[in-house]
C-alpha cells in the first residue's frame, strides 16, 4: 500500500465514517418554526432540544456554471425560504470502512445527503435569534482530508453545545477534491483558472465572510470566532492561519489531529493535474473542457487506483503565490495571525484505525517486526527512532510502541512544530493537549484513535456507542472537553474548573494537557518526538 493509499484511507476514517452520515430533523410533532433574516432573504428553521437549528443556508452562489473559480456571492430570494434539511456534499469517492474499525466508526441514519457542485451551504445551531446577546460562533470543518467528507453529520450535531455553552455552531460545506484544489493556474493562464488551487479553501473564506454579515441575526458575535476542525478540518484551519483574505474573519483557532505544516508546492500540484487529463484521455490543450465535462466523469476518475503514488490523487491547498503565499506553518508560523489564540492537539493512538484497518497484524508484532515495518516510513533511521522510544516507554510491547511512533510521526510532530513555532513569534498564547483515553472496543486494542475526540467535544458521546461504548465513564471526560472548548471559544483559554491549571505552551516546559479520565498537566510528554524522529522526511498527506 502506498503512501497516498495510507493518506487517503486516513481520510476515510476521519471524514467519510466520521462525516459523510446525516440524520433526518426531529421527529414533527417536536418541532417548532424559528425564523431569521440574512442578507439574501429569510429563512426558517426549528427549535429543537433547547437550540433554534437551520439547515443547508446557502453562503454563496452554485458554482455549477463557475467551475474552478472563486466561489460568488449567493443572490437573493422572495420570501421564507426552508431550512430544515442538510445541504448536498461535494461530489466524492467514499466508500464506508469496513471490518473492526467500520464497527467503531459505525452510525445510525435514516437519510443520506446528495452530492453535488451545489454543495455551498452552512448549518448553524443556536440558543437565541436576535436577542441582544453576542454568543461565540463556533465554526467546524470537516474532516475527511481535502477530498472526502461533509459537515451534514450526526456526530456533528451542535445542539447540545449550543445549549449548554450559551454558544453558536456552525458547520459548512464547501468544495473538495477535483472540484475544490485541482490546480489549472500554470496550464491556463489568467483569470478563469486563477483560483483553481485553492477553490475550496475560498469557499470557507465565503462562509466566513457571510457569518460576519449575518451571525448577529442568529445570536451570534461576529467579532468573536472559533474556526475548529479534525483531521482534514484541522488542516483547514492551519492553512487559514496562513491565508491573507481569511485575515480577521476569526478570532481564535482550533486544530485536532490535523497540523497543516506545509501545503502543495505548484509543481507537485502540476503532476496532479497532469495525471487528471491522462485519466480522462484529455492533453494539456483540453484544460477548458474540464470546466464543462459532466459531473460524474469528473468524479468517477477519483476511484481510479493504480501502483504508483498518483494512484489515490494527493489533492489540496496549493502554494500559488496569491491565495497562500506561503507555507502555513514553514519555515515559520505566520506572522499574519500571530494574534489568534491556538489549541492544537491529537489523540494517543491515531493510526491505530489508520493502519490497523487494513493489517491485523500489527497488533501482535513481535520485536523483530518493529524495525521493518517501520523502515518504509522512517528509513535507516528507523533503529535508532525504537531506541529512543523504548527508553521512553520501556514496559511497551512492540505494538503499542509501533502505534506511539506512527502517531507521532504522521500528527504530533506536526503539532509539536507548529506550537513551538507558534511560541517564538512571541504572539497569542498556543495550548496543547494529548487526548489519551482509549475506546473499550475490541478489548481496547485500538487505544485512542484518530477521532476518537469528536464526540467529546461536541458532547454527543450517546451518538457515538459503537466506539465509545456503553459505560458512564464517557460522560465526566465529555462535559470537560466540551467545557474547555467553549471555554477557549469565548475566553481565548480552555481553562475550567474541572481541570489542572492549564498553561500556555512555551520552549521552557512544553506544557500539555493529557485528557483522560484523570487529566493532568504534562511538561514535555514525549522529548523523543524531538530526537532523532524529527530529522526523518516528513510525512505527506
Amino acid at each position: 500500500m502506498n503512501r497516498a493509499d495510507l493518506s487517503r484511507r486516513g481520510a476515510l476514517l476521519a471524514g467519510g465514517a466520521l462525516a459523510a452520515t446525516a440524520l433526518l430533523p426531529a421527529p414533527a410533532e417536536a418541532w417548532v418554526a424559528s425564523e431569521a433574516a440574512t442578507t439574501a432573504g429569510r429563512v426558517r428553521g426549528i427549535f429543537s432540544g433547547g437550540a433554534h437549528i437551520f439547515k443547508g443556508i446557502p453562503y454563496a452562489a452554485s458554482t455549477l456554471a463557475t467551475r474552478f473559480a472563486a466561489p460568488a456571492p449567493i443572490k437573493p430570494w422572495r420570501g421564507v425560504r426552508p431550512a430544515l434539511q442538510w445541504p448536498a456534499e461535494c461530489p466524492q469517492y467514499n466508500p464506508p470502512a469496513t471490518g473492526d474499525v467500520g464497527a467503531l466508526f459505525a452510525v445510525n441514519n435514516e437519510y443520506q445527503a446528495p452530492q453535488s457542485e451545489d454543495c455551498l451551504a452552512l448549518n448553524i445551531w443556536t440558543p437565541g435569534l436576535a436577542d441582544g446577546v453576542k454568543r461565540p460562533v463556533m465554526v467546524w470543518l470537516h474532516g475527511g482530508g481535502f477530498t472526502v467528507g461533509s459537515g451534514s453529520s450526526e456526530l456533528y450535531d451542535g445542539t447540545r453545545l449550543a445549549a449548554k455553552g450559551d454558544v453558536v455552531v456552525v458547520t459548512l460545506n464547501h468544495r473538495l477534491n477535483l472540484f475544490g484544489y485541482l490546480y489549472l493556474a500554470e496550464l491556463a493562464p489568467g483569470a478563469r483558472f486563477a483560483d483553481s488551487g485553492n477553490a475550496g479553501m475560498l469557499d470557507i473564506i465565503a462562509a466566513l465572510r457571510w457569518l460576519r454579515d449575518n451571525i448577529a441575526a442568529f445570536g451570534g458575535d461576529p467579532g468573536n470566532i472559533t474556526i475548529f476542525g479534525q483531521s482534514g478540518g484541522g488542516a483547514k484551519v492551519s492553512t487559514l492561519l496562513a491565508m491573507p483574505a481569511a485575515k480577521g474573519l476569526f478570532h481564535k483557532a482550533i486544530v485536532q489531529s490535523g497540523p497543516g505544516v506545509r501545503a502543495i508546492e505548484p509543481a507537485d500540484a502540476g503532476k496532479i493535474t497532469a495525471e487528471v487529463l491522462r485519466r480522462l484521455e484529455l492533453t494539456s490543450r483540453d484544460i477548458g473542457k474540464l470546466a464543462t465535462l459532466p459531473t460524474a466523469q469528473l468524479a468517477r476518475i477519483l476511484a481510479i487506483k493504480g501502483n504508483d503514488a498518483m494512484g489515490q490523487l494527493r489533492l489540496g491547498p496549493v502554494v500559488d503565490g496569491h491565495n497562500l503565499p506561503r507555507h502555513p506553518f514553514d519555515p515559520t508560523a505566520p506572522t499574519l495571525s500571530a494574534d489568534v489564540p491556538l489549541l492544537i492537539g491529537s489523540t494517543a493512538d491515531e493510526t491505530t484505525t489508520i493502519f490497523g484497518a487494513g493489517d491485523a497484524t500489527l497488533f501482535s508484532l513481535a520485536w523483530g517486526d518493529l524495525e521493518p515495518r517501520l523502515r518504509p516510513f522512517l528509513g535507516p533511521l528507523a533503529a535508532d527512532v525504537v531506541r529512543e522510544y523504548r527508553a521512553q516507554s520501556p514496559d511497551a510491547s512492540p505494538s503499542r510502541l509501533y502505534s506511539a511512533i506512527m502517531a507521532d510521526y504522521i500528527m504530533r510532530r506536526g503539532t509539536i512544530e507548529i506550537a513551538e513555532r507558534r511560541a517564538a513569534l512571541g504572539g497569542a498564547p498556543t495550548f496543547v493537549y494529548w487526548f489519551s483515553k482509549g475506546s473499550p472496543r475490541f478489548g481496547g486494542k485500538f487505544g485512542a484513535p484518530h477521532g476518537i475526540d469528536i464526540p467529546y467535544v461536541f458532547d454527543n458521546v450517546d451518538l457515538a456507542r459503537p466506539l465509545l461504548g456503553d459505560g458512564s465513564d464517557r460522560y465526566p471526560l465529555a462535559e470537560v472537553c466540551s467545557a474547555a472548548w467553549i471555554s477557549f471559544a469565548r475566553h481565548g483559554s480552555p481553562a475550567v474548573s474541572t481541570l489542572p491549571r492549564w498553561r500556555p505552551y512555551t520552549p521552557i516546559d512544553r506544557a500539555t494537557m493529557i485528557l483522560d479520565d484523570q487529566s493532568r498537566l504534562a511538561v514535555d510528554p514525549n522529548p523523543a518526538i524531538r530526537g532523532t524522529l524529527s530529522t526523518v522526511p516528513r510525512w505527506v498527506f
